[in-house]
């Protein structure tokens, strides 16, 4: 299993959860990152991207479809940013150029996690998160905003998917999990109960039967 991990933050989010971490380089499209990805794969493998990662993920079906036996996405949408959403990406930058890490993550932090999660996890979060250098999380804002819209992807996707996302997911909501699933030909669904966009982190145990437990 290939893990592609979410923004911001890199592969220690994964925590125990067993596969081989690919983390974004640090500068660059999401294309050039699937094409690193792409690179490490020596046979078609197993590839679970997470918000991020999925969009990665997404890039990595499009550019080297022969690497790609099995996919998770994570907590993540197929549509590229709208207007609104990449100009809040352009102040996330404007954040980052003046104040750092700690001030992208009181942005942003907030909504990563469920109501009520659990304070440890929050904690690691905000440690990963705050100790990426201000240009690796510039070149994640960028990468991010100027995505490519992989809508018209999914229905040609031929192998395996599975889509997982957090119940309480305040980013990439169910609803629109569901409808990514409903696109997929063969993909199936599976909502984590008490988790937010970061399920992996809130709930592993049930990520990693969701994920390793299907196949």
């Amino acid at each position: 299993m290939i893990l592609l991990h979410a923004f911001p933050l890199d592969g220690e989010m994964w925590g125990d959860l067993p596969g081989e971490r690919v983390d974004y380089p640090g500068s660059g499209s999401l294309a050039g990152w699937a094409d690193l990805v792409a690179a490490t794969i020596a046979e078609p493998a197993a590839v679970c991207g997470l918000s991020m990662g999925g969009y990665a993920a997404f890039e990595l079906v499009r550019r080297h479809p022969e690497k790609v036996a099995r996919l998770v996405l994570a907590d993540t949408r197929a549509a590229a940013d709208t207007p609104d959403q990449r100009a809040a990406r352009d102040a996330h930058i404007e954040a980052v150029i003046e104040s750092g890490a700690q001030a992208l993550w009181e942005r942003v932090g907030g909504a990563l996690f469920a109501p009520g999660a659990d304070p440890a996890v929050v904690a690691r979060g905000r440690e990963i998160a705050h100790r990426q250098p201000p240009a690796r999380l510039i070149g994640m804002l960028q990468a991010l905003r100027d995505r490519a819209d992989s809508t018209d992807l999914l229905g040609a996707i031929r192998v395996p998917v599975t889509v997982v996302c957090g119940a309480l997911d305040a980013i990439t909501p169910a609803s629109e999990a569901r409808d990514l699933a409903a696109a997929i030909p063969a993909a199936g669904y599976v909502e984590i109960a008490g988790a937010g966009h970061l399920s992996a982190m809130e709930q592993p145990r049930a990520f990693g039967e969701a994920v390793y437990g299907s196949g």
